[in-house]
């Protein structure tokens, strides 16, 4: 039987809890958030679900390593679902712990700063894995899974949604997870292969459409931090490799005309001797277009891989598709990002790994997927031979 804690009891942190509790062996699960009200609405739901008092709600200053050390001592794994820029101290204090870690990712640049603590996991005897949510985080495990199977990689593109069953408002969007994180992956550069070399590009660019089964004609475009440190990982084994985020049509337009005026930006500017930042401005004026909690949601995700397997050109398709779940009341976006990083935990915590390691990595796509296949999210693989 194993301890976890999850820090940040919000909408991924208890659909965690709730996965560890059926799948994890749990024999405790502490939640953690600034907000000791908060922790203990998500610990009693989990409870309820469970049918068993497995959850105990507790209070925490995420900002605070020293303490977070000390609340982290005696856990067998620890999972971080508070925003990017927190997963940084988080790390710290569960080495300092001696308890492993993985989080939901968010930001690169964090997570590259992450694993420069390999030296100081592998003392701790601990394993550190970031990245392991929706994108970044099962879909680098499809990438892994088809870089094991093809003899060699050409190509591999990444499309991920989380958008409500219909389109909703001006933007035909709905929020379904942190909105500095989305803002986040619409803003700066994104990571790519190119012709066997690391690439950067710009977000939100690259438009392309395509049709999905049940969802009809969408589009998508680069956004940041999707694949986070698989074009590195993957240098000289994939020649060609993008993310891009699918929306329904027209989303883009708008966004990229925000984008341009400049509401993206951190850096303050001055309006009428007032200091402001822009994107904070578009926190506030954008949150009443995409507030929509009764429009259930659907997560979609597409991996296309082509290249030569068995001595034969051939394309890899996986595309993994859920719905909000009635039973439970998880949303989709819940499920999609919450149930990969459970997986994740669980396989760190009964198997033996040390270190920073990213998830691509550390983890391949046959482990994963044998333990990922007891939740009810459908996944298929098809592979045919293109002639």
């Amino acid at each position: 039987m194993y301890n976890y804690g999850i820090v940040g009891a919000g909408c991924q942190g208890k659909a965690i809890a709730y996965d560890l509790g059926v799948f994890g062996d749990a024999e405790k699960i502490i939640l953690w958030d600034r907000e000791l009200s908060i922790s203990k609405i998500a610990a009693d739901k989990v409870n309820g679900l469970l049918k068993i008092k497995l959850c105990e709600a507790r209070q925490m200053d995420v900002s605070d390593v020293e303490s977070m050390s000390r609340e982290f001592d005696g856990f067998d794994t620890i999972i971080s679902a508070v925003p990017y820029f927190y997963n940084l101290g988080v790390t710290k204090a569960s080495i300092k712990a001696g308890a492993n870690m993985i989080d939901l990712g968010g930001n690169t640049d964090v997570v590259l700063s992450q694993l420069n603590l390999n030296d100081e996991a592998e003392k701790s005897g601990v394993c550190v894995i970031p990245d392991c949510g929706l994108m970044p985080g099962i879909g680098n495990t499809m990438v892994r899974y088809a870089v094991d199977k093809f003899d060699t990689v050409d190509t591999v593109k990444l499309r991920c949604g989380g958008i409500p069953e219909k389109p909703c408002g001006m933007f035909k969007y709905r929020q379904v997870f942190s909105l500095d994180g989305l803002i986040n992956e619409y803003s700066g550069e994104a990571v790519i292969l190119k012709d066997g070399k690391v690439n950067k590009v710009d977000t939100l660019s690259g438009l392309e459409f395509m049709s999905d089964e049940v969802l009809g004609d969408l589009e998508a475009a680069v956004t940041s931090g999707g694949v986070s440190t698989a074009p590195w990982s993957f240098e000289g084994k994939v020649k060609n490799l993008d993310y891009k985020t699918l929306r329904y049509k027209g989303h883009y337009e708008k966004l990229s005309f925000l984008k341009e005026l400049g509401f993206f930006s951190t850096e303050e500017i001055d309006v009428n001797g007032q200091k402001i930042i822009p994107r904070e401005v578009l926190k506030k004026l954008i949150f009443p277009h995409i507030d929509y909690p009764d429009v259930k949601d659907i997560i979609v995700l597409y991996m296309f891989a082509e290249g030569m397997m068995n001595g034969k050109k051939s394309l890899m398709t996986i595309r993994m598709f859920d719905r909000e779940d009635e039973k439970t009341g998880f949303t989709a976006m819940e499920r999609g990002t919450a149930y990969p990083a459970s997986t994740t935990a669980i396989i760190i915590t009964k198997g033996d790994y040390k270190g920073c390691v990213s998830l691509e990595k550390a983890i391949s796509g046959d482990i994963f997927f044998k333990e990922f296949e007891k939740r009810d999210i459908e996944l298929k693989i098809d592979v045919c031979e293109i002639v």
